[in-house]
C-alpha cells in the first residue's frame, strides 16, 4: 500500500507492506522518481528497530550500490527531544544528504 503526500515541488511516500523491503529496492524505487539513478540516503531506527533495519540493509543497496549509513537513536519518549534531532541531522551531512536526500524511517 502506497499513501503519497505532495507538498510542491516535493513528493513524500509511505509505504505499508506485510514484509520488511531490502534496501536495494527502497533505494530503486527513489531512484526512479528521481530520474537519475541515485538518491543520498540514510536509515533512521531506534534501539529497539535496530535489528529490522539491519535486516533490510543485509545484501546491500544492490547493484553494487553500498548500502546508505544507519542512524540509532534511542528508544523511547525520552529520546524524543532536540538533541536527538540534532544526531539525525548531523549523521544525514555525514552521509552528504541535501536537500533532495531520502530519510528511511
Amino acid at each position: 500500500m502506497e499513501f503519497t503526500f505532495t507538498a510542491v515541488p516535493r513528493k513524500t511516500a509511505v509505504y505499508i507492506e506485510k514484509e520488511i523491503p531490502k534496501i536495494g529496492r527502497v533505494l530503486s524505487q527513489a531512484a526512479g522518481s528521481a530520474g537519475d539513478g541515485s538518491v543520498p540516503s540514510i536509515v533512521i531506527c531506534d534501539t529497539n528497530t535496530e535489528p529490522l533495519a539491519r535486516q533490510m540493509l543485509v545484501g546491500g543497496g544492490g547493484g553494487g550500490i553500498s548500502p546508505p549509513p544507519l542512524c540509532v537513536i534511542p528508544a523511547g519518549e525520552p529520546a524524543k527531544n532536540w538533541n536527538t534531532v540534532e544526531t539525525i541531522l548531523l549523521a544525514a551531512k555525514k552521509a552528504g544528504l541535501d536537500r533532495t536526500g531520502l530519510f528511511i524511517a
